[in-house]
């Protein structure tokens, strides 16, 4: 493997690399909204590109049988784990969020306590 080569590699490792990165960033902005379901459009993305990756590799495939059905599902489960990190971010940030929330409802009504109190 030449120099040329190797600058190359190494030039599309960093792209994928960055690429992967602002997804993930990507995701947890989404995933700290206070709607819920703008977090959820990754992932879900990601299983449907999953799915048809999975579908069409079946379908257009010549060899059938068993081996066939096997190779599909390994395919799905494989292309399916950015989804399923997706989905994890999701789940971590929603806590946060509702970590977050609850608190300033508790501080809110301490606050009107307090307030109750000195008048």
């Amino acid at each position: 493997m030449n120099d040329a080569n190797m600058v190359n590699a190494v030039m599309l490792l960093l792209f994928f690399l960055l690429l992967a990165g602002g997804l993930l960033v990507l995701q947890v902005f989404l995933s700290m909204q206070k709607a819920p379901w703008p977090g959820l459009v990754l992932p879900v993305l990601g299983l449907l590109a999953a799915a048809s990756v999975t579908v069409a590799r079946v379908l257009y495939s010549v060899e059938l049988g068993g081996g066939m059905a096997l190779m599909g599902l390994w395919l799905f489960v494989l292309a399916s784990i950015p989804s399923l990190v997706g989905f994890g971010v999701y789940r971590l940030c929603r806590e946060k969020v509702r970590e977050r929330r609850s608190r300033s409802v508790r501080e809110e009504e301490l606050s009107r306590m307090t307030m109750q109190d000195l008048d």
